[in-house]
Order: C-alpha cells, then sequence, then structure tokens
C-alpha cells in the first residue's frame, strides 16, 4: 500500500509506495472510489493521488505492478450526475426499508407459524371440552341462547340441529382458565414437534438475511449493522405482543376459533422461543457474513477479476486481496 510522505521527503518533491521511488509527484489525496489497475486488476481505492511534475496531471500509482492511473478531474456528466445520484439513493432507500419490512414479517411469521403449528392437538381438545358443554345444554333446552349461534335446522326435518365444528362460544371460553381446558401440563404430539423443526428452517433463513444485512451495509462495522437489525427484531416482538393481545377471547364475541383460543393459551413460549432461536441466527449471520463472502470470492473467483469485490476487505479494515498477475509482475 501507498505510504504518506515523509517530512525529509517534501523538500524534495518525492514520495515513496512499494512500487518504488517516484520523483517528481506530490501527493494531493485519496482514491475514495473503485478503480481498477488497467495492468494487473488490483482496487486502487484508498492510494494516494499525487501531481504529476511534469504535465500537472493527477495519477495514482498501483502499489502492486507499479502502473500509473490517470485521473479525470472534470466529470462530463455535469448536473445529471448530482440527479442520477439522488435517484439512486433514493432507490437505496426503499430497498433498505423492504428489507427491513420482510426481515421483521419473516420473523414474525415463523414465530406465530410454529404457534399454530404446535397447537393442533390443543384445537382438538378445546374442541371436544366445548362440544360436551354445548350438547349438555342442547339435550336440556335447545333454544337456550348461549347456544344459538351453534344451532341451526335440520336439512330434512328442520328439526333444529347442533353444529359446533370448530366454533366456540366466546363467553364460554372467556371463562375458562388453563387448568380448566386441560393444558396444565400438556405436551405436543409428534406433528407439533415437526413444527419445531420449520421453526428451525425458518431461521436458517434468518441467517442468510443476517448475512445479507452485514453484505449491504458495508459503511458500517458490525455493532452499527447490530443496530440496523434490532429495528426488525423490535417489529416483530411488537407485532407478536399486539397477536397475542388480539386473540384474547372476549365474553362479546359471537364465536371463536379454536385455533386463536389454543394459541391465546399455549402460544407464548412457542412465540417467544422462536423469536429468540431466528434472532440469533439473524445475530450470527451478521457476524460471519463478510469472512464467508470474502472466503467465497477467494474459492470461487480467479484472482484476476477480484478487483470489483476489494470493498469486502477494505470495510473491515483489511487489505484488498492482491491479484495473481501482481505476484507475477513483481517477482
Amino acid at each position: 500500500m501507498a505510504k504518506a510522505p515523509q517530512a525529509g521527503d517534501k523538500s524534495k518533491g518525492t514520495w515513496m509506495s512499494e512500487a518504488g521511488d517516484i520523483a517528481g509527484e506530490r501527493p494531493e489525496s485519496l482514491v475514495v472510489g473503485d478503480r481498477l489497475c488497467l495492468q494487473c486488476g488490483f482496487n486502487l481505492v484508498g492510494q494516494l493521488i499525487a501531481r504529476e511534475e511534469h504535465y500537472g496531471l493527477r495519477i495514482a500509482r498501483c502499489p502492486e505492478c507499479g502502473t500509473v492511473a490517470s485521473l479525470q478531474e472534470y466529470p462530463l456528466m455535469g448536473r445529471w450526475a448530482g440527479r442520477l445520484g439522488a435517484l439512486l439513493a433514493v432507490a437505496w432507500f426503499i430497498v433498505m426499508f423492504g428489507g427491513i419490512a420482510l426481515t421483521a414479517v419473516w420473523l414474525w411469521g415463523s414465530g406465530e407459524g410454529a404457534a399454530f403449528g404446535t397447537t393442533v392437538a390443543a384445537d382438538d381438545q378445546i374442541e371436544e371440552q366445548f362440544h360436551d358443554f354445548a350438547e349438555a345444554i342442547f339435550a336440556e333446552d335447545p333454544t337456550d341462547p348461549r347456544i344459538a349461534p351453534f344451532v341451526a335446522p335440520g336439512p330434512d326435518t328442520g328439526e333444529p340441529r347442533l353444529s359446533v365444528s370448530w366454533r366456540i362460544d366466546g363467553a364460554w371460553l372467556a371463562a375458562q382458565t388453563r387448568e380448566s381446558l386441560g393444558y396444565e401440563g400438556f405436551r405436543l404430539d409428534r406433528f407439533s414437534r415437526r413444527s419445531l423443526v420449520d421453526a428451525a428452517t425458518t431461521s436458517s433463513v434468518l441467517f442468510f438475511a443476517g448475512m445479507a444485512w452485514a453484505i449491504a451495509l458495508p459503511h458500517r462495522r458490525w455493532r452499527g449493522i447490530l443496530v440496523v437489525i434490532a429495528v426488525p427484531v423490535g417489529l416483530a416482538v411488537l407485532g407478536s405482543v399486539l397477536s397475542h393481545v388480539a386473540s384474547k377471547p372476549s365474553p362479546s364475541d359471537t364465536w371463536v376459533s379454536a385455533a386463536d383460543a389454543a394459541r391465546y393459551f399455549l402460544g407464548p413460549p412457542v412465540v417467544a422461543g422462536c423469536l429468540m432461536l431466528g434472532s440469533v441466527a439473524l445475530v450470527v449471520g451478521t457476524l460471519v457474513g463478510r469472512p464467508l463472502a470474502r472466503l467465497a470470492v477467494r474459492v470461487m473467483l480467479p484472482p484476476r477479476i477480484r478487483g470489483p469485490l476489494a470493498w469486502l476487505w477494505i470495510c473491515d479494515g483489511k487489505p484488498a486481496p492482491a491479484t495473481r498477475s501482481a505476484l507475477n509482475t513483481r517477482g
């Protein structure tokens, strides 16, 4: 990499680089954008920009092979460069906002899906209990208002018939507790355990989402990225809390689905576990995203074309990968 000029070098108008001694060049600034060396493909971002003494041109030298790269001082696009930049900034903001929303929805959905999946057996249990309750009342008085929404005339004789199906009376459900429903010490059946496997699968997706966030925010170190991903995690937690509050049975409800009832009584621990598992997967993906991306670049891309991806190293303060052609030039 190019080294800053020393005090003794300024009087002679020279500066040093790994390519050798370069006389008559005065360093002025740094290359801040991606610019590849035409000889070896090394990314010149971060290299010193010097004023060549003979012609007065601004140049940068490749620290790998010493090739001079000329720099254009005046942009040719005029005011359209700023307009295009503003348009790209707005598009990038929309993409980031959509990414936050998608991450939050996926994390929230993994918890809700697992909650409904792990309470399938509880759905049947609560349906049976309400069915027994409704049948006992129907046997005494078919016109009882407590079961009126569940009584309909038969298709043939027109006689009243009880039809509970998956619906439960809201007033009856609001008066129940975990103990009265037999949910205390309730265990999940085999089908429900498969839902937990599905939750682990969705967490793997969140792991790759964390990797994507780490790569999509190259201007931030891992602490800054964790602050960003805390937003979708917070939104997912808020959504789960609101879903739980909304599913609370009320005496004014004409009927409530058995699935919603089981999710209200048994779902919170499952949702909390899924949110925790998904958040951990998201954080781990964030921490290992860039190292794995750098490893993939080294394994899958030949050295000649790695230059455009040098920012994966530079964003973490690591030296850009050297190209094989540059090493051959040195030799």
